[in-house]
């Protein structure tokens, strides 16, 4: 097949079952692709093996400017370096379902690719929660525009601990505690995180990130976004947010609850927002007959989005809310 198109520029191959040891025919589409700016690979393993100095499957697709891959579960951080090493004009790198590869290994693309990479999206990867992944992606967060991540709380629910177990101890709801943890959060505040190099704490800017893209559990407050080192973004200009899961099984959220839509305050130039909840279970599907309503989870997603400023009127009109 490879051979038989040589003047192959976009390539995306995405298969339903695993397919083993494939450095071999990713080395063949190299040599038979030259012109291939654009790859992106689903559910196949072995793409690059990362074991010596000699790139191998993909690393030695050096005129990659774009590279998607999903659902390598063998894909390793020595697999990572490699693709960075051999494909040095990569701008856009993206890694989802990716169970093995860690902050270690992002970090090091980042570093390695801090000229060129300008987009970049983390998702499903078991290793990299929010902080994490930021933390990794520190060496280009001056230089990066769009951005994906998905919203795990994991070490950012450390740093209030002491506050959930508060919340925990006065026999708060699980909706309660959580707002337990962020309601005395000022927004106005300049966070800090953890930059990694084991001397304490160091203020965040993304000096150009315009796009930020982010997957939420349905349930999950969207206010520890700003704590996790996404508070300081002063050219963000949109934003989209996917929420998933079945919000059957979470507290049925009554006012003053909300997503926490009011947090989005701090990026002072965002004027468009995406709100999918379209694949998020709701009571509908479970409510008796006639009474389909929805109308407790559209107001804990929508409470908030007033004060979103300086931009409100272009942000409501731009919101594209499904249920």
């Amino acid at each position: 097949m490879f051979s038989a198109l040589p003047l192959l520029e976009e390539l995306v191959l995405d298969v339903c079952h695993n397919v083993r040891d494939t450095w071999v025919a990713l080395e063949m589409l190299n040599s038979k692709c030259p012109r291939l700016k654009s790859l992106k690979l689903g559910q196949f393993h072995g793409v690059c093996k990362g074991i010596d100095a000699r790139p191998d499957g993909i690393a030695l697709c050096s005129r990659l400017e774009s590279l998607s891959i999903k659902n390598c579960a063998d894909l390793t951080d020595s697999g990572l370096i490699s693709i960075s090493l051999g494909c040095p004009r990569l701008t856009k790198f993206e890694v989802q379902g990716c169970k093995k590869i860690t902050k270690l290994g992002m970090t090091k693309v980042a570093s390695i690719l801090r000229k060129t990479l300008t987009e970049v999206k983390i998702s499903c990867c078991k290793h990299l929660n929010t902080v994490t992944s930021l933390q990794a992606l520190e060496p280009i967060q001056d230089s990066l525009q769009r951005l994906h991540i998905d919203c795990v709380w994991e070490m950012v629910e450390q740093s209030g601990s002491e506050a959930s177990s508060s919340a925990k101890s006065a026999g708060l709801k699980c909706s309660e505690k959580r707002r337990g943890i962020w309601e005395e959060t000022n927004l106005n505040k300049k966070y800090k995180k953890y930059n990694g190099n084991g001397d304490g704490y160091a203020s965040s800017t993304w000096e150009k990130l315009q796009c930020l893209s982010l997957w939420i559990e349905a349930g999950e407050l969207l206010n520890p976004l700003a704590l996790a080192g996404l508070d300081d973004c002063p050219v963000l200009e949109e934003i989209q947010i996917k929420v998933e899961g079945d919000c059957r099984h979470q507290s049925s959220p009554s006012p003053p609850d909300d997503f926490g839509l009011s947090s989005l305050r701090c990026y002072p130039r965002l004027s468009k927002m995406e709100l999918d909840c379209q694949t998020a279970i709701g009571y509908a599907l479970t409510a008796p007959s006639g009474h389909g309503d929805l109308s407790p989870w559209e107001r804990f997603y929508l409470n908030g989005i007033g004060k979103v400023e300086p931009h409100r009127a272009q942000l409501l009109a731009s919101t594209g809310h499904r249920c």
